[in-house]
């Protein structure tokens, strides 16, 4: 385990009331005002974004319609219906690619038939030809899909009888399909949610799991691995026994972080070694969460709450390590559904089903601009410094913090913004790991300085500071 990696410089710049940055103006997907109950979307490996969502006609009948935008969320395709369906009930849909762009849906599938269970999992596949026939698998609800490295497409489920209500799946690997597996079989309520594969091809998953009375839902953590093709023993994380929802996201050291809902938004990560304990993001009741990890390690956290007169979309982050900070992305006056997070190109995108009356609603996508500050440095050990100070802007005091892949001697310079020094703090040698100096701005007027970390003597780039009294 790479114990600095998580302690790595937190990027996203977020002062006390959050003026550094704003999610964009959201966009209209969907343009349809009426009755959407879910959604997801996919970012493929040109920038393509890809959406689909669940449109409800009737008790009985329910589409799965896809768009697609080319300009990064700014104007998108006419929907069209993926499940094809002039009858059944489809909805819940989840959209990935593979490496070769080529997408797949999966979606519940209803025929409400009283002979079986009424429910089936289904996939349809797009490549260059087109949308190809959707493929119905099994009964099952809660359609869930996964591709890894080598392109083997995933497809989960939670099945009833004839098994004790568990989480079931196959495999897609070239033009063949797996047998089914159910890896839990007759060991209580298994129910994956959500999916992510790692970098060498192992799954790591989130859901629930009740191993007694089916009353008692656990969030808990799955893991399988693919060397040995196992399964782990399940991993039961809350303490609370009424979840919602839960999500899961990755680090750059391949660990699960979790987020989870109580009535209230929980999270929880693993080491390499252990779980830490659980953090409460938010009292407020909670219906849906989502989370995200950049590739510097911060976490992004997103949740729909009930504010008393409506919905409010909130996002959460980490600013200085231990505090979390949130802000209001949007506000629905009737309900926000599905909130999902991608990350591409530096941008983090949040895709969403509002409503402001019953039953009326669209999908919206939003993105925030994530800030990167990382800056080389040539000695002789070598190595790479990340730095950034927060909060900023401040009016009193600021922690620069920076980090060290190599021991050096460092000297922080102050210069205002005509390149004048103002001041220079000698911090002598430091070992590698992550530091922070404390930066007073007693006596200084409010407007933009620059600061500038030297390692070994030799001066890093500059970075701005706004000091707003």
């Amino acid at each position: 385990m790479k114990i600095l990696s998580f302690l790595i410089l937190f990027i996203l710049s977020f002062s006390s009331n959050l003026q550094s940055q704003n999610w964009t103006e959201p966009v209209n997907v969907s343009n349809m005002n009426d009755f959407i109950l879910n959604c997801d979307f996919t970012i493929d490996n040109t920038g393509i974004i890809h959406c689909v969502w669940s449109l409800k006609y009737s008790a009985n009948y329910g589409v799965i319609y896809y768009a697609k935008s080319e300009d990064d969320g700014l104007t998108w395709t006419e929907p069209v219906s993926v499940s094809q369906n002039i009858n059944y009930y489809c909805t819940n849909p989840q959209i990935v690619h593979d490496s070769q762009n080529n997408l797949y849906v999966g979606y519940d599938l209803n025929d409400y038939s009283p002979q079986t269970w009424g429910s089936y999992a289904c996939l349809v596949k797009k490549d260059s030809a087109g949308w190809g026939l959707p493929l119905t698998l099994s009964e099952g609800i809660d359609t869930r899909l996964a591709v890894d490295k080598n392109d083997r497409i995933y497809i989960f489920w939670y099945q009833g009888s004839p098994h004790s209500g568990e989480f079931c799946y196959q495999y897609l690997e070239g033009m063949e399909w797996s047998s089914i597996f159910c890896p839990f079989d007759n060991q209580g309520k298994t129910y994956l949610n959500e999916v992510v594969v790692d970098s060498i091809n192992n799954l790591h998953g989130v859901g629930v799991h009740d191993s007694l009375s089916f009353l008692n839902d656990h969030t808990c953590y799955y893991y399988f691995d693919y060397q040995s093709n196992q399964w782990a023993n399940i991993v039961d994380l809350s303490i609370g026994t009424t979840n919602r929802d839960n999500d899961i996201a990755l680090d750059t050291d391949q660990n699960p972080h979790i987020i989870w809902e109580e009535y209230k938004t929980l999270y929880s990560w693993f080491d390499g070694a252990s779980w830490a304990l659980t953090d409460t993001i938010s009292f407020k009741n909670t219906y849906r969460v989502v989370i995200e990890v950049d590739k510097s390690n911060n976490i992004h956290l997103a949740s729909t709450e009930d504010n008393g007169g409506g919905i409010n979309l909130m996002y959460y982050y980490q600013f200085d390590g231990i505090n979390w900070e949130s802000m209001i992305v949007d506000h629905g006056n009737n309900v926000i559904f599905t909130p999902e997070f991608e990350i591409f190109n530096n941008q983090l995108y949040v895709v969403y089903d509002k409503s402001n009356s019953v039953p009326y609603g669209d999908i919206f996508i939003s993105k925030l601009e994530l800030l990167s500050t990382t800056f080389e440095y040539n000695n002789s050990l070598g190595g790479e410094i990340q730095m950034q100070n927060v909060p900023n802007p401040f009016s009193g005091t600021t922690k620069i913090r920076y980090n060290l892949e190599n021991e050096a001697t460092i000297q922080l310079n102050i210069y205002n913004y005509t390149g004048q020094l103002i001041k220079s703090i000698d911090e002598g040698t430091q070992p590698k790991g992550t530091h922070f100096i404390e930066f007073d701005a007693n006596g200084l007027k409010d407007g933009v300085y620059l600061y500038s970390i030297f390692v070994n003597g030799k001066k890093t780039d500059s970075e701005k500071m706004t000091i707003m009294k």
